[in-house]
């Protein structure tokens, strides 16, 4: 039921259609959807263990780091298998909102997202002074709230997040991605500053890197997503005449560029796609280093372009999809690369789209890109298995590693075409 204060402000703006009266009706927004969560939260009680989890399915979860009670939810998808590491996506939720909020399909479209590509989506809940955990912010830096006026540690309470989520179920801890909405994307920069052992890339929307030092041990690659008419943070950077706190944001073009410089990507960009009402800039990796990606709208305000349409907001971008587009990129980088001379039995031709081969391979000694094949022990007792059933096994098990350098060999030559090289990948020269 609709609350009479919302009906009320809704009424005023209408009678007067003064920006007074439209910014009540904002706040009567925010009241309700604050008194929808509360109720949300009221019907699924948390679980202060970290229980293993063995099943898909949606888990809620409570701890306490530094003296305060913290709370994540846990989203698995119906792929996952215990006995296969799956990758895990943290998804940090914007300032005044919740973990409930981000995570909710209608708005975000995350938990579809996990189970289209496989991953376990993870929605820590920020600090917040209510019981409920509403209304609450993140220590991203510069900004927001009382997280950052009470010196919350959110980066050792995201930390244990990853830690407790990487016990309780099969985590491939090569795949730890980070993204987030507005404070949440800010607080994903900062992630990337000072977890950059834990997070392996990240993918900012609608928030900038506010962070006051950042020196990360090693290059993280980054996409960042932005609407040209975000009125809360500013694409030139300073206070939008939306935003909800008095905080001066670095601008757009500012924090790419010192992620291209941290990342020593390639301070040109290229453009990497182009769409009715938004494009994508590429920075390609240098030797040893990452890219960096922005990903801009022309509309779309202060949203998650391919998300659900939000009270008081305008209409998210339909151009591109944050989702898709991140998952991409993120796919790229798993880390799970290495370089080994290997002779390979088989012969690999892999054209590109640009009409240039990545190599031929002949049983030959070379440089290739291999992906490490865990090969299940047999852990059979071999006066109980016959030796033809332990040739089937070795069967399988080559054709599976068979199978694998061909994925691995496809998603080299994809990077390659794209300009999203790693270090050990050996692209060719296009003629």
């Amino acid at each position: 039921m609709t609350s009479r204060f919302l009906v009320g402000a809704t009424m005023l703006a209408v009678i007067t259609g003064t920006a007074v009266a439209q910014r009540v009706g904002e706040r009567a927004q925010i009241f309700e959807r604050v008194r929808e969560r509360a109720a949300q939260r009221q019907t699924k009680q948390a679980d202060p263990n970290p229980s293993r989890i063995t099943a898909p399915g949606d888990y809620r979860f409570t701890f306490v780091h530094d003296g305060i009670s913290r709370e994540y939810l846990v989203h698995v998808p119906k792929s996952y298998r215990p006995n296969r590491p799956a990758p895990l996506l943290l998804a940090l939720h914007g300032g005044g909102g919740d973990a409930d909020f981000q995570s909710d399909d209608a708005k975000y479209g995350l938990i579809g997202k996990s189970e289209q590509a496989g991953f376990i989506a993870v929605f820590p809940n920020g600090y917040s002074r209510f019981a409920s955990g509403i209304l609450a912010t993140w220590n991203a830096g510069a900004c927001c709230g009382k997280a950052v006026q009470n010196k919350v540690d959110d980066v050792g309470f995201l930390k244990e997040v990853i830690e407790r989520v990487s016990r309780q179920a099969n985590v491939d801890r090569n795949r730890v991605f980070a993204t987030g909405m507005s404070n949440g994307a800010m607080m994903s920069y900062r992630l990337a500053c000072e977890l950059p052992g834990m997070i392996r890339a990240i993918a900012p929307v609608a928030g900038t890197d506010n962070t006051s030092s950042c020196s990360p041990s090693r290059p993280v690659p980054v996409i960042h997503f932005h609407a040209k008419d975000d009125s809360h943070v500013l694409f030139n950077g300073g206070h939008g005449p939306d935003s909800l706190v008095n905080v001066d944001f670095a601008s757009v073009p500012a924090s790419i560029n010192k992620w291209v410089t941290l990342n020593r990507a390639q301070p040109t960009a290229k453009r990497a796609l182009t769409v009715p009402g938004a494009h994508c800039d590429l920075y390609p990796a240098r030797k040893g280093g990452a890219p960096v990606e922005l990903c801009v709208t022309d509309t779309g305000g202060h949203s998650w372009p391919g998300g659900g349409t939000q009270q008081g907001r305008k209409q998210p971008s339909k151009a591109i999809s944050a989702n898709d587009l991140m998952w991409d990129f993120f796919s790229g980088y798993d880390g799970q690369m290495t370089v080994s001379k290997r002779i390979l039995p088989i012969v690999a031709a892999i054209p590109l789209l640009s009409g240039c081969v990545v190599g031929t391979v002949a049983k030959t000694a070379v440089d290739v890109v291999t992906l490490p094949v865990k090969v299940a022990s047999a852990g059979v007792d071999a006066a109980t298995t016959s030796q033809s059933e332990a040739d089937e096994k070795r069967g399988r098990e080559m054709r599976k590693q068979d199978e694998e350098r061909g994925k691995q060999a496809r998603a080299m030559a994809e990077r390659c075409r794209k300009g999203r090289a790693l270090p050990t990948d050996a692209c060719p020269v296009n003629p």
